[in-house]
């Protein structure tokens, strides 16, 4: 997993007076592959929802929203791309402790250099959209061995629904930050293995994991 902390500041001006916020936003990534050599980037967006202007709606409670806009480009052309509102969790108090959101998409990129550009925007301000870019490479042989890119988990659990969080009968909750706190007592990750068979055959291997 990849990971890109965005430092987002925003002068928020309002009708009660001028306000000033920063989004706090974090880019993490993880690229994977498909059993038809189709493969694709996931993203996890989160943000801190009291780093947003929220506004009272019509049922008494507090929300804010933001503007997304993804693009993946080589050179200069444009090869997959995501443009949607994302909207915060509904609170009945701006003053409490705000909490994180996490927004979860998936984009198909052939193998190849990509470079991936994050534009977003709060619509309840009038500043400009905030832009943070970063590259990556998508490289799946269709006759080795790989594994997708490790993907560090908050949680886990058996769980057969239909999820963009769902991989293959769990529900898995990607860990964003880039930090572990002494309070994590265990490193969970989830990765994917493929064409195993054309190096290992249909017998069974092992696979082992370890910190260094």
């Amino acid at each position: 997993m990849k990971k890109i902390a965005l430092s987002l500041a925003l002068v928020v001006f309002l009708s009660l007076g001028m306000q000033s916020k920063t989004i706090r936003a974090y880019l993490s990534y993880t690229v994977f592959n498909t059993p038809d050599n189709d493969p694709y980037i996931e993203t996890y967006l989160t943000i801190q929802s009291g780093s947003i202007v929220n506004l009272l709606k019509d049922d008494g409670l507090y929300s804010g929203e933001l503007h997304v806009q993804m693009i993946f480009r080589q050179d200069d052309s444009i090869v997959n791309f995501g443009k949607y509102v994302l909207n915060s969790p509904k609170i009945k108090d701006t003053t409490s402790n705000s909490v994180n959101f996490l927004d979860v998409q998936r984009y198909t990129l052939p193998n190849g250099t990509y470079d991936m550009e994050l534009a977003l925007d709060d619509p309840n301000t009038s500043e400009e959209p905030i832009v943070s870019k970063t590259s990556f490479v998508v490289d799946f042989p269709e006759d080795k061995l790989t594994f997708s890119d490790i993907e560090f988990l908050s949680s886990y659990k058996k769980d057969d629904s239909e999820s963009i969080l769902n991989k293959h009968g769990y529900e898995v909750v990607p860990y964003v930050f880039n930090y572990f706190p002494e309070v994590e007592t265990a490193l969970n990750f989830y990765t994917e293995i493929y064409h195993a068979d054309k190096t290992v055959g249909e017998d069974e291997y092992v696979v082992y994991s370890y910190i260094r």
